[in-house]
Order: C-alpha cells, then sequence, then structure tokens
C-alpha cells in the first residue's frame, strides 16, 4: 500500500501547512513556502527516495520561524563547525523531531539510496496531482506538474545545500566552494555539489556525504564528532 502525500493547503496565517484525509493538518509543517510545507510533510518519503537531506529540511524548516526568511539568515548568527545543523536548529526552538519532521529513523537521512528522483512519480497518482493544483490555485499559485515538483524539490535541496556549504567555506581554511561550475574543494579534492548530501545520524555526528549509485557512499567532510552538540 502506497503511503499517504500530505498535500499542502493555505493556512489561516496565510502560510502553507501540510494536510492529509486522515489526519489533517500535520504538525512542524507549517512554511512560508508552498515547497516547503511540501517537504516537512512528506520528509520520510522524500529522504527515502534520496531527494532530500538535512540540509533540505532545514531550509523548509528555517521559513516556519518568524523573522527568517531564508536558509542563509537562520544560520548567519551560528557557526556550523562548532554546532552543526543540530545545534542551530536546536538554537531557533527547533526540536530533533520536527527539525527533520518525523522520519522513520529519526535524525538519521537515508541520503544513501540510490532510488531515481523520477521514483516519487509512482507515489503522485492523477488524483493526488489534481488535489495538489486545487490547493494551488486556491492560495493563487500555478498548476504544476509531477516532473516539475521533482524539479522543484530537487532545486530547494541544492540551494538549501549551497547556503551551508558557503557558510562553512566561511568557516574552514581547506573547504572552497565554486558557485559557478557546482563543487566544492577540500584539501585539493573536487565535489559536485549534486552529489553531496548532509547527514545528521542520532549519536549527533554530523558530515557531508558523497552519494554513488554504484558504489558506497563515502564520508567526505566531517561537521561534528559525535554529541559534542
Amino acid at each position: 500500500m502506497l503511503p499517504f502525500i500530505a498535500i499542502p493547503v493555505i493556512h489561516s496565517s496565510g502560510a502553507w501547512i501540510a494536510s492529509t484525509a486522515t489526519a489533517g493538518y500535520l504538525s512542524g509543517s507549517l512554511s512560508t513556502s508552498w515547497i516547503g510545507a511540501f517537504i516537512l510533510g512528506n520528509s520520510g518519503l522524500l529522504s527515502s527516495l534520496g531527494l532530500i537531506s538535512a540540509g533540505g529540511f532545514f531550509g523548509a524548516a528555517a521559513t516556519t520561524i518568524s523573522g527568517i526568511g531564508s536558509t542563509a539568515t537562520a544560520i548567519a548568527a551560528k557557526s556550523l563547525t562548532a554546532v552543526g545543523l543540530a545545534g542551530t536548529a536546536s538554537s531557533l526552538g527547533l526540536a530533533p523531531t520536527l527539525f527533520l519532521g518525523l522520519t522513520p529513523v529519526g535524525w538519521s537521512i537515508l541520503a544513501g539510496t540510490s532510488v531515481s528522483a523520477a521514483s516519487l512519480a509512482v507515489y503522485l497518482k492523477a488524483s493526488v496531482m489534481r488535489k495538489i493544483n486545487d490547493e494551488r490555485r486556491k492560495g493563487g499559485l500555478s498548476e504544476i506538474g509531477v516532473f516539475e515538483l521533482v524539479s522543484e524539490i530537487k532545486q530547494h535541496e541544492y540551494d538549501s545545500k549551497l547556503e551551508i556549504l558557503k557558510k562553512l567555506s566561511k568557516e574552514r581554511l581547506n573547504f572552497k566552494v565554486n558557485v559557478k561550475e557546482g563543487k566544492i574543494v577540500i584539501e585539493k579534492n573536487e565535489y559536485k555539489i549534486s552529489a553531496i548530501r548532509y547527514v545528521v545520524e542520532e549519536t549527533g555526528k554530523e558530515f557531508l556525504q558523497l552519494v554513488h549509485k554504484v558504489y558506497p557512499n563515502k564520508e567526505i567532510f566531517l561537521i561534528n564528532e559525535p554529541n559534542e552538540i
């Protein structure tokens, strides 16, 4: 049986919040952006498909806090090398379960799956897309197709990661970001930003992981040791 897709609807506050027919509004999914609410409401599914990592969840959650309009603003006051995303989330009042959105594995994000992003289309039946677009029209947004939705999720993940990587580049001398080429350089080793995931484990360990489709994933940059946050 396929899981229910949480659909963003307009909240009384004017923001977006994810909702399902069986559970109603989903706690922790309120966001100023439609894509933010969709990501927070479908966190378990999106992480299991490898579409969203901890960085993407932070980007979505950051827009829920009064006075914070972007990931860049949200992380500006804290050093990632000192507290990581988990510590930053806590300082912003986001509990771990809220920050990552009640995923089946808690803090751990399944960045290592090799499932194609297009696999999300399996869950987005025509009836689901009709409901999604009905609510988007109510909120003054244009209709969206399945692959446009997948593209928007991937773009959000990329943009969120980019802001976090730029923050890290200001904190570490051995870490550089080449925005134009979409790469980072760590100790003279180049990696594509699109192939990187920010992983937060239940132990508190936070690191950047290089995701391979064939070979095992590889830890390439340690941000925080376990239980240092």
